[in-house]
């Protein structure tokens, strides 16, 4: 069922019903969550588009701060279509790893640093080019590189309503591992990749323009609805993903059919 249906159910019972991070100011007929605006100064991102565009919509808290495991697990679970098991469990590990302590909340900023010193920063993102080592305490996220979004559309040759197959994903995946990053990015970065498509897919497959709405606007596309997977987009999504991505990148892609990225 789509969130604005669910979400006209829950004004029937009163806004007040809603938890405050889940009040949207405006929800458009395709089920679209709330009002999008870019962060402000003070406000806290991530290297993650996923979790930026549901700060950015007032899924999570729009400054960032303060996210606590059930609003991880409802925006994972309610918003972008994922399983129970899959969506509360991101959410448990994601405190184990990065808050620790229960009593306290998460903010996006923790997770700037590099995967290796505990946050979630790695080479061959989607939508971040490979900040150098070491990384110094307090830096920023960086923003959204533009052009290498388009460079990896470039290099599939796809644009507007075209749909993006796994193929594409692993020529993508391709360019951009051409710095051979250490093993642990090289998952990281295809479970990016599949949970970019298991989310943007919507209910008709991850078309150029979705591709980058969220990665370089971090927006839910004005033509987006919540995918309708049985149960949710869950483990078994993920798993099939992550082996078709590799079998693709290992005898679908050809080294001739991968122009220059720009990874920076």
């Amino acid at each position: 069922m789509r969130l604005v249906l669910t979400i006209l159910a829950l004004s029937a019972i009163g806004a007040s019903a809603l938890p405050t991070y889940m009040r949207f100011q405006s929800v458009s007929a395709e089920g679209v969550p709330g009002e999008w605006k870019a962060p402000g100064p003070g406000d806290a991102r991530s290297p993650c588009p996923m979790l930026n565009t549901l700060a950015n919509h007032g899924v999570l808290p729009r400054n960032g701060k303060g996210i606590t495991k059930q609003m991880l697990g409802d925006a994972f679970v309610n918003v972008l279509g994922c399983s129970q098991l899959f969506g509360r469990g991101f959410a448990k590990v994601a405190y184990g790893k990065f808050v620790k302590d229960p009593t306290k909340t998460l903010d996006l900023a923790v997770l700037t640093l590099p995967f290796e010193d505990g946050g979630i920063e790695h080479f061959a993102s989607l939508s971040r080019p490979d900040v150098p080592r070491p990384v110094p305490k307090g830096a920023k996220a960086p923003p959204p590189d533009k052009p290498r979004i388009e460079g990896e559309l470039a290099a599939i040759g796809k644009s507007g309503d075209q749909i993006i197959t796994t193929n594409d994903l692993a020529k993508i995946r391709v360019g951009l591992e051409k710095n051979n990053p250490p093993a642990t990015h090289k998952f990281i970065a295809a479970a990016e990749i599949c949970l970019l498509q298991g989310v943007a897919h919507g209910k008709d497959g991850m078309t150029a323009n979705r591709y980058r709405s969220f990665l370089a606007e971090e927006k839910f596309p004005a033509d987006w609805s919540k995918p309708d997977y049985i149960g949710g987009f869950g483990i078994p999504n993920m798993v099939s993903c992550l082996a078709k991505l590799g079998v693709q990148k290992l005898v679908g892609v050809k080294k001739s059919d991968i122009p220059y990225l720009n990874t920076q």
